[in-house]
């Protein structure tokens, strides 16, 4: 990996992480969706997986700009810029978890910490594969 590429990596996975933080304080309200899915009752099974799954697709779809870059940076070396770029989001998103993992007990219910670990490690490799998917497909001219 050149040291420049890995230093956009990682400057991309800090914008990622400014864009979703951006976009999560915003869409409250442009969007009626999540003023709706915000009404739900969490306690219910159904609310939360509604919930969840709506803001799981979000978040991959926040990731599409991040996950095209890491496309345009990736060589033959495997997924070195995807790692690089997932890295800086995901340490601070679970700075506690990694810092104080006693306390994150009484920080937060572990749904939620969980969510949190499971967005951070899939949501760009998952528009990443979109994009893989789309570009061959557009290639071989299916």
């Amino acid at each position: 990996m050149a040291l420049k590429s890995s230093l956009i990596a990682i400057l991309i996975g800090i914008a990622h992480y400014i864009l979703i933080a951006y976009c999560w304080g915003q869409s409250p309200s442009h969007s009626p969706l999540l003023s709706w899915v915000s009404n739900f009752d969490l306690s219910l099974i159904v609310g939360k997986l509604t919930f969840y799954t709506l803001e799981f697709i979000a978040h991959v779809l926040f990731s599409f700009p991040a996950a095209y870059v890491v496309y345009k940076l990736q060589s033959t070396k495997g997924f070195g810029y995807l790692i690089l770029a997932i890295l800086p989001s995901f340490l601070w998103i679970n700075r506690y978890l990694i810092t104080e993992p006693i306390a994150i007990i009484d920080l937060q219910p572990w749904d939620i910490t969980l969510t949190n670990l499971v967005y951070g490690i899939t949501a760009i490799p998952i528009s990443l594969f979109i994009i893989y998917k789309i570009t061959t497909s557009i290639k071989s001219g299916e």
